[in-house]
């Protein structure tokens, strides 16, 4: 039921996800009187403020556990998304000129993102992980399709409920059920850690399984150790290199097909769904690989997935380039939750978990911030978005010299 709930609670951060907000994107700026990069620059401002708190935020959540920020951060996303759905009569009734307008819009962003994509997700997915120990990647994988399946259907619910009620009142209403509903699934269904409920990682005291190299915890490492570590950098920068191409390639293919000579139309009904079915396939294997495997390889696998992407993109106007660059976005998300999920606790421990995935939130919401705008200011200063794959494999080729030294910390601290 814990993960079942914590999969659940990820889904509920969907209105502060990019998935989410984009589906508001075209309604909010005629209300608001705002063009299209105007309102790209309140949301990368707010993004990027959003980041820059998620590392104390995480800290918060070391002190008072999955449960209270669950519910702590659905209160303020719930608030923030009311307070949004009034923006346009604000702006109507009051007038205000385009550069306060901008600055409201990007501190509402800067909340909404802070509680929903940051804090939110964070707490959901940390519960999880610290209710399981040797069955952690299992039942990452199996939370991975219910995540997919509600990040997929997103943009048709909010599409469908903008239609039925308009975009001011299905925010409401979506920051109403926030407020109610889910503040009180959370109070019924979460715990922070198993043995405050007098119970074991994994319901049981002792474990049948006999491969447990990489699962013993010796030391609960805090974020200070945990820097100083090759294997977190090594993660973290992985983490948010993906989540910089991920959301600059979701948010310029159309761009980026149509200069390479694809039919737009008939590339993205093809790629998109064969790569969310490749992804979810992935996430179910890769969560019961990582049970089995080295955080390391794990990196190893993560990697080659992106540069397939990468080099697909600059292979786009030939026939294999757009099968080669679905085959790489689909191994990418199926092991990116594996690798947020699985490796941090395994490496460095449950005690302060919330301080060290709160700086790897931080880097990988300052990436998705990043990443449009460098695709843009790359195709500018170049003429092509070739420019921005031959980068992008430099990038990778670093991370993978990085993933080659990424070692457990905690056997070096039993000898082994």
């Amino acid at each position: 039921m814990i993960a079942f709930a914590g999969a659940l609670g990820v889904i509920m951060s969907l209105p502060g996800q990019t998935i989410g907000v984009s589906a508001f994107t075209d309604p909010l700026m005629e209300a608001v009187g705002l063009s299209r990069s105007q309102l790209s620059l309140a949301y990368l401002i707010g993004t990027i403020a959003s980041s820059l708190i998620l590392t104390p935020a995480g800290k918060m959540y070391d002190r008072f556990g999955s449960r209270v920020m669950a519910i702590v951060s659905a209160i303020i996303m719930g608030t923030v998304l009311i307070l949004l759905s009034y923006s346009g009569t604000v702006t109507e009734n009051y007038a205000p000129n385009c550069n306060i307008i901008i600055a409201m819009m990007a501190f509402g962003f800067f909340v909404l993102r802070f509680s929903g994509q940051g804090v939110l997700t964070m707490s959901c997915r940390n519960m999880s992980m610290k209710w399981f120990d040797h069955y952690r990647g299992l039942v990452n994988g199996l939370q991975g399709p219910i995540v997919a399946l509600g990040f997929s259907m997103a943009p048709a619910w909010f599409g469908s409920m903008i239609a039925l009620w308009e975009w001011n009142y299905t925010w409401r209403y979506i920051g109403i059920f926030a407020l109610t509903v889910f503040v009180v699934f959370a109070w019924v269904f979460y715990r922070d850690n198993p043995e405050d409920c007098g119970l074991k990682p994994d319901g049981a005291a002792k474990h049948s399984r006999t491969d447990g190299r990489y699962f013993s915890v010796v030391q609960e490492m805090t974020l200070r150790e945990t820097r100083k570590t090759v294997s977190f950098w090594a993660i973290a920068l992985t983490l948010s290199y993906s989540s910089l191409f991920v959301t600059a390639f979701s948010y310029h293919h159309r761009a980026i097909f149509s200069a390479s000579g694809v039919d737009v139309d008939n590339a993205i009904k093809f790629f998109f769904p064969a790569a969310a079915v490749l992804s979810v396939a992935l996430k179910i294997i890769g969560g019961i690989m990582s049970d089995r495997v080295s955080v390391r390889t794990l990196l190893y696998i993560f990697a080659t997935g992106h540069l397939l992407s990468a080099t697909g993109l600059l292979l786009l106007d030939t026939a294999a380039g757009l099968w080669i660059t679905m085959l790489g976005y689909g191994i990418n998300g199926g092991f990116f939750t594996i690798l947020a999920g699985v490796c941090y606790p395994r490496l460095f421990g449950r005690r302060h978990l919330g301080a060290i995935s709160g700086l790897s939130m931080s880097m990988i919401v300052f990436a998705s911030a990043l990443g449009p705008y460098l695709f843009s200011r790359v195709n500018d200063l170049t003429g092509s978005f070739k420019s921005n794959f031959f980068l992008l494999i430099i990038l990778i080729g670093i991370l993978i010299v990085f993933a080659a030294r990424t070692t457990n910390p905690q056997l070096k601290l039993t000898g082994d």
